[in-house]
């Protein structure tokens, strides 16, 4: 018995050693005067907190491409490259190395060693670091017709096999696509179908954030309800109308001060909530940040900065980003009058992008009229410049006689009657969206007595797959730096559904994105590709705006991208 018992004496002192340890450990994290001193002027912890119109229903790169969806995922998940304003328009990030082919149609990607995925069950006994089969999982569930992937088209016939791959329904937790090989822990290939010029930009879409094999094949058909990345926060709760993310602690980069990113300890994400909701929250100092502020709210904005500085909401400033946003409304031409071209022109000419901007969005906006990729770094298409002033000399009433001329020659008058359209608004009956398509509704109505049904939802992502809506309302900024970003919206392989088929901007598209993306010749093929959709009515313009943002001046080192994505590992909390 007494041997029995000494053991049990001896370890009493180490219990209690192990939670004083414990508990010193937890003081010194969690009470922000006791935290791990930072380098230079950052600070460790806190808790940032914002909302988004979003529901998160998963939380997968691959599942959808609106900028709410990709703000909150691009926290857990990481591309190979980052998007990028120099001449390539890409630079590192999980990827070391590309090398690129001599006929550009084989990359050779080495991947940065040491990177590892955050904590999982998933990674019991096993290693956490990211390797080359990672990568060729992600590319090859890229590629797949499984039901969460919805970016299928991004690279389908650009990578050798993927087609294939496609049509066989291929499952990624099986097979890999044939033309993605794995050549040693850190490298593989991807052999392209011809030499495209964007496929390395490509890269850099967060759609195509690095998934982990190993979680795959844990929780195979289930991985979309696990997101487990090697980006700075990994998701630790997910309620109703609630995502809380908590700090990688292992995470793999560091700032210029040598300090480990990120600073946050947590991020806490609202679901689902409408505008006016979100505006709310912020005044009553329950976010931080309180993104794409509605350029029809601006002038409350500046009244509650007013408010701010007599102490009745708190202190903030409003964070204004030159942007590539552009809204326009677009056609399903593979059904009903919208098949006609005439019928599409008369559309367009009876709606005025400037009378939106001046009395539905308050000012704010610019019109765009006769062009839809935004002039930024230097891109201009001279083959628009003369219809697009012919456009904004003609008055509106000019324009309106011509498209009810349009609609004759079309084969519509008295006797036989327009049918009503339907509008996917793309939000909900309280939303900037829904405040200029009702003014368009007006316009067609008393313009050309066409009548539109507006159908609103509370989701951006909502009614986008329904093939039997007639116009969408859209809102568009480039996934990376470079005009094709915009142009692959009217390329007829890369819509998912099919809405608009043209065999000439087709073979436009494919002329820009084979040619050399130094030469002459590829920027006259995306401005000949331009030219023809504008030319055809594929789509009607409506406006550019920039990005609004709200922040409380405790938030510091807020930045956003052209693309609006926040790089949130570099973001930290400072007590004014």
């Amino acid at each position: 018995m007494g041997q029995e018992s000494h053991p049990k004496i001896k370890r009493k002192p180490l219990i209690w050693i192990g939670l004083a340890c414990v508990i010193l450990f937890a003081g010194l994290w969690f009470f922000p005067w006791q935290r791990p001193a930072a380098n230079g002027p950052v600070v460790y912890g806190g808790k940032l907190r914002f909302s988004s119109a979003e529901r998160f229903q998963a939380l997968f790169p691959l599942s959808s491409n609106t900028l709410d969806y990709h703000r909150v995922q691009q926290l857990v998940f990481e591309p190979v490259l980052l998007a990028s304003d120099n001449s390539k328009g890409w630079a590192y990030n999980l990827a070391k190395r590309i090398k690129v082919s001599a006929d550009k149609r084989q990359i050779t990607i080495e991947l940065k060693k040491h990177i590892y995925f955050s904590d999982d069950a998933c990674f019991r006994f096993e290693s956490q670091e990211l390797t080359a089969e990672d990568l060729a999982f992600t590319l090859s569930y890229a590629c797949s017709s499984q039901p969460f992937n919805q970016q299928s088209h991004l690279l389908i016939g650009l990578i050798q096999g993927a087609q294939a791959y496609y049509e066989a329904n291929d499952s990624p937790f099986d097979k890999t696509v044939s033309g993605i090989k794995v050549k040693d822990k850190h490298t593989l290939s991807i052999q392209l179908t011809g030499p495209y010029n964007h496929f390395l930009p490509l890269l850099s879409n967060n759609s195509l954030g690095v998934l982990s094999k190993k979680a795959g094949d844990y929780y195979k058909d289930n991985l979309v309800d696990h997101p487990v990345g090697t980006g700075a926060f990994y998701l630790e709760t997910k309620e109703e109308g609630r995502l809380l993310f908590k700090r990688n602690k292992a995470y793999w980069k560091k700032d210029k001060y040598g300090n480990q990113l990120p600073y946050l300890e947590e991020v806490e994400v609202f679901t689902g909530v409408s505008s006016s909701i979100e505006h709310r929250l912020f005044s009553e100092n329950r976010s931080d940040l309180l993104f794409d502020l509605p350029v029809n709210q601006l002038p409350a904005a500046f009244g509650t900065l007013q408010d701010a500085q007599k102490g009745k909401n708190p202190l903030h400033e409003v964070y204004i980003k030159p942007s590539s946003k552009i809204h326009y409304l677009y056609f399903n031409a593979m059904r009903g009058p919208l098949q006609n071209k005439l019928v599409r022109k008369a559309i367009s000419l009876a709606i005025d992008q400037r009378s939106i901007c001046t009395n539905d969005l308050n000012g704010e906006g610019s019109p765009m009229i006769g062009q839809f990729i935004p002039e930024r770094k230097g891109f201009r298409n001279e083959l628009l410049i003369a219809a697009q002033n012919e456009l904004k000399l003609r008055s509106q009433a000019d324009k309106n006689t011509e498209a009810k001329a349009l609609l004759v020659k079309a084969g519509y008058s008295a006797r036989r009657k327009f049918p009503v359209l339907s509008l996917a608004v793309g939000g909900p009956n309280n939303s900037v969206a829904a405040a200029w398509c009702r003014a368009v509704q007006q316009m067609l109505l008393q313009n050309l007595g066409i009548r539109l049904r507006l159908i609103y939802s509370s989701s951006v992502s909502d009614n986008l797959y329904n093939t039997k809506i007639d116009i969408w309302r859209g809102g568009w900024v480039g996934d990376y730096p470079g005009e094709e970003s915009y142009l692959r919206l009217f390329y007829s392989a890369a819509q998912k559904p099919l809405f608009y088929k043209n065999k000439a901007i087709d073979q436009f598209y494919l002329a820009s994105i084979f040619a050399d993306d130094q030469s002459k010749m590829h920027k006259f093929s995306q401005k000949i590709c331009e030219n023809e959709i504008i030319n055809d009515y594929a789509l009607v313009p409506i406006y550019t705006e920039d990005f609004f943002v709200l922040n409380k001046l405790s938030v510091r080192g807020f930045e956003l991208s052209e693309s609006g994505i926040v790089d949130f590992s570099k973001i930290y909390l400072k007590a004014i």
